[in-house]
């Protein structure tokens, strides 16, 4: 039973659903039909020791400025 994201287009309201099988939600505000399914996030396990840097240039510059480049694996070509 996957776990789903929805907006109604009727009052904006934004939730999380358990789906089962064809089952079509509503929404729980204004019990609304009119759904658009939202891109959902996952959570990653990453079973990898080396650390990863920011996401951003900006924080990846930022914290290789305060620990040194050294310790970076992907300035040490790391993957």
């Amino acid at each position: 039973m996957p776990l789903f994201e929805f907006v109604c287009a009727e009052c904006k309201k934004e939730f999380e659903v358990l789906v089962q099988g064809s089952q079509v939600p509503r929404c729980p505000a204004c019990d609304g039909d009119r759904l658009t399914r939202k891109l959902s996030g996952f959570a990653v396990i990453n079973r990898n020791p080396v650390p990863r840097c920011a996401s951003s240039e900006a924080a990846c510059a930022a914290c290789c400025e305060a620990k040194g480049a050294n310790h970076c694996p992907v300035q040490q070509g790391m993957p």
